[in-house]
């Protein structure tokens, strides 16, 4: 029997045939809702119901294949995780696919093929070896260690000048990550593999996350973009296996995470621009007067150790209303441990009327809610985006005011 696909949309419910591994990847990986299907077929797979999280990709396991689609346009799941901080521009749109690994498989490709035109980057690295002659430096310490009273080979600790420094090698894995992952366009295929034959002398990269520690400089800065992306990709490729898969392979984006660093990289400049710092994650403030529960509110705009503003960013639509009081006791323990009477709850999509205000009891924090469509265009995006910080901008000028 061929493994069985399964295909669903976020926030979307479904009922789907498939069997306890997969339903077991569903809740894992994608933070699916599954229960059993009230109608079941004698005989044949189990059938379930399933509403995808807030998790899109594919993963391939010897049981079959999952994709979860994205509710909002491929192209905008893009421009959201490169928004602001990366150049990827134009190549957004010469990357639409229906699916989302096969979209960011082929901007890859166009991004980093650009990237390798101009050259492949060489750079100085450490190297320690064992040699018959003296080559940059003796390590005594090692050679005393190594082998005491033996005069040869050498330790020797050298620079040497090459293509295989950590932005090559990050190139290197996501094109591997990409091609093991069985992309259906032939074109996109020929470009991984170009890509991996071009940086063939290059070794595997065997940190994770080590392209984080790349001090950029203007030697380097042309592979910014390409890098960013290649580590979207190797952060999207992991897969539990202790779940009970003999073999997997992933391309999956957290989209609540991707929209909080999209209000980070876009909204925070612009709260920054109206004077003060803008934190991300920051977790300085706690609950308790003993510092013990802390707190880690997505965005604080303040002057020094003074808040100005609280922000939270909610990949949620804006009901049904038990969701929306969660997030309001959540901004209400922020307001309280930053002592603001203000705070800001920002959701990625609006069904219906965006909620009111909350003005919390015995004069406490008034909770404002703003509500984001992801959906439209990236320049009516961006002028949503305004639109919040200027709200966000008016409501901290109007609080200061002396009464």
């Amino acid at each position: 029997m061929p493994p069985e696909s399964v295909r669903l949309t976020e926030w979307t419910t479904s009922t789907v045939a498939c069997d306890l591994a997969t339903v077991r990847l569903l809740q894992y990986r994608f933070r699916a809702q599954v229960s059993p299907a009230r109608e079941q077929v004698p005989g044949a797979l189990p059938r379930w119901d399933v509403r995808a999280g807030g998790v899109v990709g594919v993963v391939r396991t010897d049981q079959g294949t999952v994709v979860v689609r994205p509710r909002i346009p491929v192209a905008n799941v893009l421009y959201l995780a490169g928004a602001g901080e990366h150049r990827w521009g134009e190549s957004v749109g010469l990357a639409m696919q229906d699916e989302l690994h096969t979209a960011l498989a082929r901007l890859f490709v166009l991004v980093t093929q650009r990237t390798l035109a101009d050259g492949v980057l060489r750079g100085y690295r450490e190297k320690q070896d064992d040699l018959p002659t003296v080559r940059g430096r003796i390590d005594i310490a090692e050679q005393v260690r190594r082998r005491p009273g033996v005069a040869l080979p050498l330790a020797v600790r050298y620079q040497e000048h090459d293509e295989d420094v950590v932005e090559n090698r990050t190139l290197k894995a996501a094109a591997t990550a990409l091609h093991r992952l069985g992309i259906d366009d032939p074109e996109v295929r020929r470009g991984l593999r170009r890509i991996q034959l071009t940086l063939a002398d290059v070794a595997p990269l065997d940190v994770p996350g080590a392209s984080s520690r790349v001090v950029w400089s203007r030697l380097n800065e042309r592979y910014r973009p390409a890098v960013a992306l290649a580590q979207l990709v190797l952060d999207g490729s992991g897969i539990d296996l202790s779940a009970g898969f003999t073999s997997a392979l992933s391309l999956t984006l957290s989209m609540p995470a991707v929209f909080e660093g999209f209000l980070e990289r876009v909204l925070g400049p612009r709260l920054r621009s109206r004077g003060g710092t803008v934190t991300a994650q920051a977790t300085a403030w706690s609950l308790d007067v003993a510092g013990k529960v802390l707190l880690r509110p997505d965005l604080v705009w303040h002057d020094a150790d003074v808040p100005r503003a609280v922000v939270d960013a909610k990949y949620q639509s804006t009901g049904p209303q038990a969701t929306h009081g969660d997030n309001v006791y959540q901004l209400l323990a922020y307001c309280t441990a930053l002592g603001l009477s203000e705070g800001h709850l920002v959701y990625a999509h609006s069904v219906g009327e965006t909620p009111s205000p909350v003005q919390v009891v015995h004069d406490g924090p008034v909770i404002h809610t703003h509500a984001l469509d992801l959906g439209t265009t990236p320049s009516e995006i961006l002028r949503q985006v305004d639109h919040v910080a200027e709200s966000i901008a008016g409501q901290v000028s109007r609080a200061a005011r002396p009464a």
